[in-house]
């Protein structure tokens, strides 16, 4: 029996049961008999035992918003856009775009861990070939060296090969240990929130982060808005799911300009949550009366645009490590051959 809370559903998951959920209500199925249906079809482990907790407590709340605030495995963003849909009855259509939203989510996150992933697996291999280098290839030279009456501690190339390698080594190591520490922070959400204010501190990636969370705000706006939600709580909800600090100071702002009578696009507006061309597009929509589709458009561009950013400062990344621990390697390997060949050209 787990004592300690539950983790909420991955963004995965949470595609999989409102893309399953929203295609029975379609068929006409009752809610309480699609849970029994996505029941018996799933194969997760996870989300079997979530689709048994929400068996159990629709029997007693009979409202599937309620059921799942009740078993705490579902973002309050999802329970409040449920709720949304049963009060409206457009629970078909809110499932839908759910799961629309947590799919892009987890693309999005798929990209990001995709493009780290390259040059991590690059940092691995020379930090491997770095050890190797100080711990059997420079023992072994030692040794022959020794032979011919040459100590490492007497040549400066040698000694130099022996300070770099152990000093690359070292900071490899370093990188790669802060760089597991960060992964596992992201597993938390406080976490992930400390991690995001380190890297954030980089004036570029702090653009690209800043540019997807306000895709993430922008969609989640724009779904809200188009359920039939008051602007004021549809504001505040898709706030609620932002965990930066500047964007948060930002939308803060626009919930005081928001309660003083300014419009949504408005007070974005204001408030600089866009750039001015997007702020542009924005305003000229709200004119003809269509904020939410502004928004969804507006979130699309820009999570575009930051998932290129993103590939353009890894594509840079990967090759100023390569130029750099091959200049490391291409020292280390030179301070240890150019004695010997200094030896065997005197011989000769």
């Amino acid at each position: 029996m787990r004592s300690h809370k539950q983790k909420e559903l991955s963004p995965t998951l949470l595609t999989l049961f409102f893309n399953s959920l929203g295609v029975l209500l379609k068929a006409g199925i009752p809610i309480q008999n699609c849970l029994s249906l996505m029941l018996e079809d799933s194969k997760d482990a996870d989300l079997k035992e979530t689709l048994l907790k929400l068996n159990a407590e629709i029997q007693t709340t009979f409202q599937l918003h309620l059921a799942m605030q009740k078993i705490g495995l579902f973002p309050e963003y999802a329970i409040q856009m449920i709720k949304i849909g049963e009060t409206s009855g457009r629970l078909e259509a809110i499932c839908e775009s759910l799961a629309d939203y947590y799919e892009q989510k987890n693309t999005i996150t798929t990209q990001i861990k995709r493009s780290i992933l390259n040059p991590v697996i690059l940092i691995c291999v020379v930090s491997a070939v770095i050890t190797f280098l100080v711990l059997k290839v420079l023992p072994i030279f030692n040794n022959v060296y020794t032979q011919l009456g040459i100590y490492m501690e007497q040549n400066s190339m040698i000694s130099a090969a022996l300070v770099i390698g152990k000093a690359a080594m070292i900071l490899s190591l370093i990188l790669l240990l802060s760089l597991g520490i960060c992964g596992l922070m992201t597993l938390s959400s406080s976490g992930k929130k400390r991690v995001l204010h380190m890297i954030g501190k980089v004036p570029k990636v702090k653009k690209i982060i800043f540019g997807i969370l306000v895709s993430q705000f922008s969609s989640a706006l724009s779904m809200l808005l188009q359920s039939g939600m008051e602007p004021e709580h549809a504001l505040e909800l898709s706030s609620s799911i932002i965990q930066n600090e500047i964007l948060d100071d930002k939308l803060i702002n626009c919930k005081k300009d928001f309660k003083n009578g300014t419009s949504i696009a408005e007070t974005l507006a204001k408030n600089q949550i866009f750039s001015p061309f997007h702020t542009s597009i924005l305003l000229t929509f709200a004119k003809a009366g269509a904020t939410d589709q502004a928004l969804k458009k507006l979130s699309e561009e820009i999570m575009e645009d930051s998932m290129e950013s993103l590939e353009n400062v890894m594509g840079l990344i990967e090759p100023i490590l390569v130029a750099t621990l091959s200049v490391i390697i291409g020292i280390i390997l030179l301070c240890i051959m150019l004695p010997l060949i200094g030896i065997l050209s005197s011989m000769g």
